[in-house]
């Protein structure tokens, strides 16, 4: 009984096995049925491919960005606003009446300036519009115009760029700074650009009204016009500046003394 019950668990024994062996070799095979699909042209089998951008027309693609050098005023916000001879730049930041303001003193220098320089028998050409251009920040302005921070404005070609107009207004110079760039212009218009930079702020700063201001720095250092002219090329400081300016005015103001203003304006075509 022992042998025969041994006999029969050896034979189900291998009947699994053979069943085992047979789930293998039918797994094997549709496998490689499945692989063998998979390589024919049109299987299903996951490629790895390149991610290819369906063709574009060209009449709808977008045109390349250009980066634009003018980072004071994006171009969706800029305003304008213009009187007879002058042309303002702004942001939606800056109210209108402000410009309004800005403009209304500009065109009051320049008839100043035109009443100065007709008394000197001289003719300034017309350059209109005057562009104006008011930065939202001090850093807009630093970026624009390569000006240190505590530069109120500068002036070059036909444009003046300023400093918020409300930090010029709570530093109590914004009518002066209008007059003095402008006045600017006009100088660099009659020296075709040839003037001394003494002369030029000098004169500049007499033609904004800035002596009372100026008067209160103390020049304790007496400088010939040499030395001037080569530190007003690269004021170290705000504080420097204003000494320099204020050295520039006490000259161009000894020269209206001795000479008359209008001989003034004409050494600016001489020079």
């Amino acid at each position: 009984m022992k042998e025969v019950s041994k006999n029969r668990k050896f034979s189900r024994s291998y009947s699994r096995l053979i069943v085992l062996v047979c789930l293998l070799c039918g797994s094997a095979a549709l496998w490689l049925m499945l692989r063998r699909q998979q390589t024919k042209p049109g299987g299903n089998a996951p490629q790895v491919s390149e991610k290819r951008t369906p063709p574009t027309d060209p009449a709808r693609e977008a045109p390349p960005r250009t980066r634009v050098l003018t980072p004071a005023l994006p171009n969706n916000a800029v305003r304008t606003l213009s009187s007879e001879k002058f042309r303002a730049r702004f942001s939606a930041r800056v109210e209108r009446r402000e410009v309004e303001s800005v403009l209304r003193t500009l065109e009051a220098a320049r008839a100043d300036v035109q009443h100065r320089t007709a008394a000197a028998a001289l003719h300034q050409s017309e350059q209109s519009p005057l562009d104006i251009v008011i930065h939202d920040t001090t850093g807009d302005f630093v970026a624009a115009t390569g000006q240190p921070w505590w530069a109120a404005a500068v002036t070059h070609d036909n444009q003046i760029e300023l400093q918020p107009l409300e930090i010029l207004r709570s530093r109590g110079v914004l009518n002066q700074t209008l007059r003095h760039e402008y006045a600017h212009t006009i100088i660099d218009q009659l020296s075709h650009g040839r003037a001394p930079r003494w002369l030029a702020e000098g004169l500049a700063a007499h033609i904004a009204g800035e002596g009372a201001l100026l008067a209160q720095e103390k020049v304790t250092e007496e400088l010939t016009v040499e030395e001037l002219e080569r530190r007003l090329s690269h004021p170290a400081s705000p504080e420097e500046m204003h000494k320099l300016y204020a050295a520039a005015y006490k000259e161009v103001q000894q020269l209206i003394r001795t000479e008359g203003e209008a001989s003034v304006w004409r050494r600016l075509v001489q020079e």
